[in-house]
């Protein structure tokens, strides 16, 4: 008679030859999708052989899970549901970064432009919905200009400016401490050859690297004449850290002087930087320069005198301050324009200014821009005709989300920071009284202390059959999940992974996934799980392991779902997901 262990690997060679006969080519259709009409799609015999066996690893049965398989079988390895915040937030922010990087590149290839700005010899070829979008000033001047030739031409500025402004308004950043030549300027040939802004038959200008002064304080005087959101913040951090770098270089009078020359006197963000700079490093005023200065430049002298009359006090509070911007100044204020340049983005979808493309579904209608959907959609670009898209075979609700993710790199509803609210509990052992040494959440086999019966948390311990095999365990007493939604989402997230598909969306197949892995672990009990892997299982061809592994692991962590008729019904349908969970299971026993 043979014992447990022979009966169960025969039974799993079994199904591995049946479903090995299910991978031959008469029954699968040429795209890997499921061939419903063959005759081997349906296995009565596997299906009653598989659904009848698992029930054999459930808990209350009395077979144990320490079998070990056939050799001829390769266990695929179990994958517990991982619903971290740091996986979390890093795909959302992983996503997020392709957005700007689009909108970047933009400006290299010139596609989709429909305006050109001219400084001198330079022409950009630039995008009303970026350019309008960012300065006040621009979208101004393009409705008086509506009916002209789509050209706005900035002839009483420096070229070498015009283009760090350019930039700024494509990446929210400006490369200001790079040298500007000041004998030529970019032709409109140029191709980018230029090397940190020195044009390539020059030397370098005097100075060096202290000219930044000056780039920066004009390109603030830029920013204020266009009303450039952002820009003038950044410029006066900037001209600040490089006033700390170079305040005894001869560059700084000379930038101080264009200062207070080209601002009006209630605009005190870089005064006040040149102030500042003069009392921390008061042996400026033997230069003649500074002298100079002081005496020709009104509020100067009454600037300085007042830090000084304060200076007791600002020690102590900016001292505190540049420590801290010293450490991380960049990053911050990376961040910070980054998070502007991507609500101006997002306010185009609100608002449908500048649209150039018109996608409906149903009743719905979105004015969007080709030149924010045609990157991030491949498709989108070849369905296009006469600056439509119609989708009427999709659900409407399911295309508002994605045009909502198109523009935010996100969709509702979001994934929050605080993936889990851990409960600060007491942590005594109930059976010696001796406090735990562990962290939540944790796996049994992490505990390093040996008890009889392994301890799981402060409110349960684990069973004999348990051998340490829990996977990502978490007491639902100790550490509550938070979702953001109810769990319908389940079925929104799986449609939202098909229409990615679908379309051929950037990232929003991993995102999906990710929120779909979330809210299996949130709502695994609930009603709309069978509905939403049942959706996910028919819309995904057999290959695409994405979301089909997320159902097979949850149901695995959750045997106590099979008894279900809906998750039944599930596993009888789809062979290959009672073969996963059997998998699993044998390859927990072997550890």
């Amino acid at each position: 008679m043979p014992d447990d262990s022979s009966e169960i690997s025969f039974i799993a060679f079994t199904c591995f030859q049946c479903f090995h006969l299910r991978s031959l080519p008469s029954a699968n259709t040429l795209d890997g999708r499921r061939n419903l009409a063959s005759p081997l799609a349906e296995l009565p015999d596997l299906n009653s052989l598989l659904f009848s066996h698992i029930q054999l690893l459930t808990p209350s049965t009395s077979h144990p899970l320490n079998f070990s398989p056939p050799q001829l079988l390769t266990p695929s390895t179990s994958r517990p549901l991982a619903f971290s915040t740091s996986t979390a937030r890093s795909m959302a922010e992983a996503s997020q970064m392709q957005l700007p990087d689009t909108v970047k590149g933009f400006l290299v290839s010139g596609k989709h432009s429909d305006l050109v700005i001219t400084c001198g010899s330079d022409t950009y070829n630039v995008h009303k919905n970026i350019v309008c979008g960012r300065s006040d000033f621009f979208a101004k001047t393009v409705e008086i200009q509506e009916a002209e030739d789509g050209k706005i031409d900035l002839p009483e500025d420096e070229p070498a400016i015009v283009k760090l402004l350019i930039q700024y308004l494509y990446e929210a950043e400006s490369h200001g401490s790079r040298n500007v030549c000041t004998h030529h300027y970019c032709g409109n040939h140029c191709g980018y050859t230029c090397i940190n802004f020195i044009c390539q038959q020059c030397a370098p200008p005097m100075g060096g690297e202290a000219n930044q002064l000056f780039t920066h304080a004009k390109l603030y005087g830029v920013a204020d004449k266009y009303d450039v959101t952002g820009l003038k913040e950044l410029c006066k951090v900037k001209f600040d850290l490089a006033c700390r770098r170079y305040w005894n270089d001869p560059t700084f009078p000379t930038a101080a002087y264009h200062v207070f020359s080209t601002t009006p006197e209630k605009d005190k963000r870089l005064r006040d930087v040149v102030c500042k700079t003069i009392s921390k490093n008061m042996s400026l005023l033997k230069d003649p320069a500074i002298e100079t200065l002081m005496k020709e430049v009104n509020g100067l002298a009454f600037g300085l005198l007042m830090e000084k009359a304060e200076e007791h006090e600002w020690i102590t509070i900016f001292l505190r301050t540049a420590q801290q911007s010293a450490h991380h100044p960049r990053p911050k204020m990376a961040e910070a324009y980054r998070d502007q340049l991507m609500a101006s983005v997002k306010r185009l979808y609100a608002s449908g200014e500048y649209s150039d493309l018109n996608i409906t579904c149903g009743n719905d209608s979105y004015k969007v821009h080709k030149a924010v959907v045609f990157p991030r959609a491949a498709l989108a670009s070849v369905m296009a005709t006469d600056g439509t898209i119609d989708l009427p075979e999709d659900e409407p609700y399911i295309i508002k989300l994605l045009i909502q993710y198109l523009y935010e790199a996100e969709y509702d509803p979001l994934i929050r920071d605080d993936s889990f609210i851990v409960l600060k509990t007491e942590t005594r052992s109930p059976y010696y009284w001796a406090a735990y040494s562990y962290e939540f959440p944790h796996t049994c086999a992490s505990i390093e202390s040996y008890s009889d019966k392994g301890v799981v948390c402060p409110h349960h311990t684990c069973d004999e059959q348990c051998r340490s095999n829990y996977q990502g365990f978490i007491c639902e007493k100790c550490t509550q999940p938070t979702m953001n939604g109810p769990p319908e989402q389940l079925l929104t997230h799986a449609k939202m992974y098909e229409v990615a598909d679908k379309y051929d969306v950037v990232g929003l197949k991993d995102l999906s996934k990710e929120k779909f892995r979330r809210a299996c672990a949130g709502f695994w009990n609930h009603a709309s799980f069978p509905l939403a892997a049942h959706h996910a299982l028919s819309t995904t061809p057999d290959h695409d392991k994405g979301l089909r592994d997320i159902i097979s692991t949850t149901i695995g962590q959750h045997l106590e779902l099979i008894i279900k008729p809906e998750i039944k019904a599930l596993l009888w349908e789809f062979n290959g997901l009672a073969f996963e969970v059997i998998m699993q299971k044998w390859a927990q026993g072997r550890r």
